[in-house]
């Protein structure tokens, strides 16, 4: 079966957010599918948390 994922899901495990366990466990098995925009949106996301301070460069 497939699962179409968007960015906030992406982010969540990327960044290790509290839900990342909950993604991982409800996914897995699944095939992840994702537009062909993902890359776009990610960095537009982690600009905007960078921008907001809510991300550190580092």
């Amino acid at each position: 079966m497939k699962i179409v994922a968007d960015t906030n899901t992406f982010i969540a495990v990327a960044l290790n957010e509290p839900e990342k366990d909950m993604i991982i466990r409800l996914t897995e098995g699944y095939d992840l599918i994702a537009p062909e925009v993902l890359p776009f949106e990610i960095g537009n996301a982690l600009t905007a948390m960078m921008k907001r301070k809510a991300l550190r460069a580092d």
